[in-house]
């Protein structure tokens, strides 16, 4: 049986048709896998920035009453201790003008200096770092004893998780929209499947190569950002 031109060409054209929804549809398949892939990880990263983020945010929070308390109760103490201290000194000073009182003035001050030594040593010890036989455990006593330094590195740190988990979001969102831009070049793939090679078929088609074209390209700008 002969086949005419225009029959030749016709199959031909829906041979080379349909190869070209079949390697679209084979890349959807692929570009959807990937996708998945990478949403799903980038929402496990977000999910673990953000726990470890709430974790130093805790210990932070923690940090910051315990060392808060100990140095409140160290400056009163120090201030209560430098006044004594200089009480005594102006009292010795304004004796020298009255030296009727300056006998028993004197003893006063340096009562008052054994006073302000006495609490000084006193504040420095009970604010002293505890040591393990102290019966603390070890949070408490590292909170205790936490320094300013010390507070601002958790600080940076906690604000690195928050980064993180901000960039993995990000990620995580561009992945699924580039899902529904691969679910709609599907759509499309299917429409021109079924219409075939005329021009609403081939229309079809090329809008589907070009959302999926789009898919990947915004996916893959999830990795860079």
């Amino acid at each position: 049986m002969e086949l005419d031109v225009e029959t030749a060409r016709a199959s031909e054209g829906t041979i080379r048709f349909r190869r070209w929804v079949g390697a679209l549809v084979g890349s959807a398949v692929v570009v959807v896998a990937l996708l998945t892939a990478m949403e799903s990880d980038a929402g496990r990263r977000a999910e673990q920035a953000l726990v470890r983020a709430s974790r130093l945010s805790l210990d932070l929070f923690g940090r910051i009453a315990a060392s808060g308390a100990a140095r409140s109760f160290q400056a009163s103490g120090l201030q209560e201790a430098l006044a004594i201290g200089a009480t005594a000194e102006a009292r010795t000073i304004a004796s020298i003008d009255e030296p009727a009182v300056a006998r028993g003035q004197r003893a006063v001050a340096r009562v008052e200096r054994r006073v302000s030594a006495r609490l000084t040593e006193t504040v420095e010890r009970m604010t002293a770092a505890p040591g393990p036989r102290s019966g603390l455990d070890e949070t408490t006593r590292t909170g205790i004893t936490a320094s300013v330094e010390e507070l601002q590195a958790l600080v940076l740190r906690q604000n690195e998780q928050v980064d993180t988990a901000d960039r993995f979001g990000t990620r995580q969102e561009r992945a699924m929209f580039a899902l529904i831009l691969t679910a709609i070049a599907a759509v499309l793939l299917g429409v021109a499947g079924l219409t075939g090679p005329s021009r609403a078929g081939r229309r079809a088609l090329g809008v589907a190569a070009v959302a999926l074209v789009a898919a990947v390209a915004w996916g893959a700008s999830g990795l860079v950002f």
